[in-house]
């Protein structure tokens, strides 16, 4: 498995168990091209950055676009 699949398995790990949400492994394009964008902004370089930023960071500016206000 690639690095790029690894961090999309742990992406899909951490939507499931934050959000009950369940992302099919077909979805890696999909998901990669929603996020772009803020992964750019942040500086981040991959899906699994980007899950352990939101788990360590809780109130960073990463999180709090994605939460509801």
């Amino acid at each position: 498995m690639s690095t790029g699949n690894l961090d999309f398995e742990q992406f899909r790990v951490f939507l499931e168990k934050a959000c009950g949400i369940l992302l099919g492994e077909n979805k890696q394009y999909l998901v990669s091209s929603r996020l772009n964008k803020l992964m750019e902004q942040q500086g981040i370089k991959s899906l699994g950055e980007l899950v352990q930023r939101i788990q360590t960071q809780p109130r960073s500016v990463c999180a709090s676009r994605w939460s509801m206000p």
